[in-house]
């Protein structure tokens, strides 16, 4: 039977006067047990141009953070403070385990950076494998760049539009409003897709398909294989 369980991201803001953050956790209300941090390693590993030169201070939260979610104190509000905050309660309606929850959640909206904790960017890995199957089995029907602002320019030989698409999770506000915030070209063969590589699908769902849709951006699912082979069937 499906419940619906309350969770919060944990922000970390490179400069409180800022909006501008990083997730860096997630935990389940009321259970203690249902914490995830990011580990001191992919603090260290995490590339981001907020961080450059200000590394050690969120090395330094992660770690006081981890601590705090072994001893049982982690949402215990006595322990919030700028350099982190907690976002408003969501909800996610589910028949999984707690255990299960918490890394999927995890995953949506920090783990899909990393692979395993290692220097390995999951996003970096999709990346790779689009584009051997753009040239394998898609070259005499689409064209695939990366730029610098979009993942990927896509144009279909035989449709001659061009898709401009961004790889983010749907889970992820952060990542829905970076796509929405890109600058778009009128031109009606200019078309925007974000590709979505979330393992968990949001409660709130229809308000970020909404976000995107009234801004012209088309969402598809992106996180397997299988996913990649039919978006290019799609727009080729």
């Amino acid at each position: 039977m499906r419940q619906i369980y309350n969770y919060s991201v944990i922000r970390y803001f490179p400069t409180t006067l800022s909006d501008e953050f990083i997730n860096i956790g997630v935990f389940l209300h009321g259970y203690s047990e249902a914490e995830k941090i990011m580990s001191q390693k992919s603090a260290e590993d995490l590339y981001c141009s907020q961080l450059i030169g200000d590394k050690k201070k969120l090395i330094g939260i992660v770690e006081y953070l981890n601590e705090l979610s072994i001893s049982g104190k982690l949402q215990d509000s006595n322990h919030y403070f700028n350099n982190f905050r907690f976002s408003d309660a969501k909800q996610i309606a589910t028949s999984n385990s707690v255990e299960k929850i918490i890394e999927d959640l995890y995953y949506d909206f920090i783990g899909y950076k990393f692979q395993d904790d290692t220097k390995i960017p999951i996003k970096m890995k999709i990346i790779k494998n689009s584009l051997e199957i753009a040239k394998r089995d898609f070259k005499s029907y689409i064209k695939i760049t990366r730029k610098e602002l979009f993942d990927f320019e896509i144009e279909s030989i035989k449709k001659k539009t061009i898709h401009h698409s961004s790889i983010g999770s749907i889970a992820n506000k952060q990542d829905v409003a970076n796509m929405i915030m890109l600058p778009q070209k009128k031109e009606i063969n200019n078309k925007y897709d974000f590709l979505d590589i979330s393992k968990n699908t949001p409660a709130n769902k229809q308000y970020f398909y909404d976000k995107l849709q009234m801004n012209n951006i088309e969402r598809f699912l992106f996180r397997n294989e299988e996913d990649i082979v039919e978006y290019f069937e799609k727009i080729s």
